[in-house]
């Protein structure tokens, strides 16, 4: 594949990765504020299912029992970093580690970059390199295709956050139709109103 069809199909990702970021960021504020949407509508009108409605307020046995013995729920599994990931991370923290400015902001977005190189996030490591004027070379087809992973990884959550009963709930037009939700998530812990 030519240089020039790479480096249209690299823009085409960074912005594609760039905008889902954006679009993520909005869904989680969404449902993120409705909560508290629903815990007033429950208090106001449901107060006695209050406790059954919200799983932080429904003990789980098992998860208890678990992190009472110390146990780690999940497992991580370290992969093979990508050697493009690796130079980005390193030309980043040559700029901005924390030993080498004072600054908060570029602390922070140390930090970011440090998370982002953990999780293999190539897209987020070029959104950081372009905010501190670090020039992307070429990358590699593998590093496309992580970028490509990180896209569709993006993509996955988006779609399963509005699988949630938060963003139904952001979406409603009736109290009605707040009720039927209402009703499923009871439902769903063995309660019927």
């Amino acid at each position: 594949m030519p240089i020039y069809n790479m480096s249209r199909k690299f823009k085409k990702f960074s912005l594609q990765y760039s905008y889902l970021k954006m679009e993520k960021e909005e869904v989680d504020e969404i449902c993120f504020s409705v909560e508290k949407n629903m815990r007033s509508y429950m208090n106001k009108n449901y107060p006695e299912y209050c406790k059954y409605f919200f799983r932080d307020q429904v003990k789980d046995p098992v998860l208890e029992e678990s992190q009472e013995l110390g146990q780690e729920i999940e497992i991580k599994v370290e992969s093979p970093k990508n050697i493009d990931l690796k130079k980005l991370y390193r030309r980043i923290a040559s700029k901005i580690h924390p030993d080498k400015t004072n600054e908060e902001r570029e602390s922070k977005l140390f930090a970011e970059a440090a998370q982002a190189y953990s999780e293999n996030d190539i897209g987020k490591m070029i959104e950081i390199a372009a905010l501190i004027n670090i020039e992307i070379a070429e990358l590699s087809f593998e590093t496309i295709a992580l970028l490509r992973d990180n896209i569709e990884k993006i993509t996955e959550d988006i779609a399963l956050k509005k699988q949630t009963t938060g963003w139904a709930w952001y979406n409603t037009k009736t109290d009605e139709d707040k009720l039927k939700i209402v009703k499923y998530i009871l439902s769903t812990r063995g309660i019927s109103i």
